[in-house]
């Protein structure tokens, strides 16, 4: 995943809207301090701040869809990672930390889930 734009929100303060794709899915991201660049690789995870309603989901398509706050998706994601909450969409990886996971979850299942933003520090 990369960097493919900067909207700086405060400069002085490192406050920027980020696009983050994989070439195919693109994700508004929150990051601060953002010292990205455009077109930087992304080797790092994308944090869901405020994720809730999570579930396993019966669909096995990975998608997003952003809702009607800035920065917030609702999503359905391939579970990687159950022990660290680590999810993937196409090739862009997030990170649940700190968000309770339904008990009946296995690797390899889908969870639909809601987040209010992403970010990438």
């Amino acid at each position: 995943m990369f960097v493919k734009a900067i909207n700086w929100i405060d400069k002085d303060a490192q406050e920027a809207e980020l696009i983050v794709s994989d070439g195919n899915i693109e994700l508004l991201c929150f990051s601060q301090p953002c010292n990205k660049k455009v077109n930087e690789s992304i080797d790092s995870l994308i944090y869901c701040f405020d994720a809730e309603d999570i579930q396993k989901s019966d669909e096995r398509i990975a998608y997003t869809n952003k809702d009607d706050s800035y920065f917030g998706y609702s999503m359905c994601c391939n579970l990687l990672d159950l022990k660290d909450k680590i999810v993937q969409i196409g090739e862009i990886k997030l990170c649940l930390e700190g968000e309770e996971f339904p008990g009946d979850l296995v690797e390899g299942d889908y969870v639909k889930f809601n987040v209010s933003r992403l970010d990438v520090y």
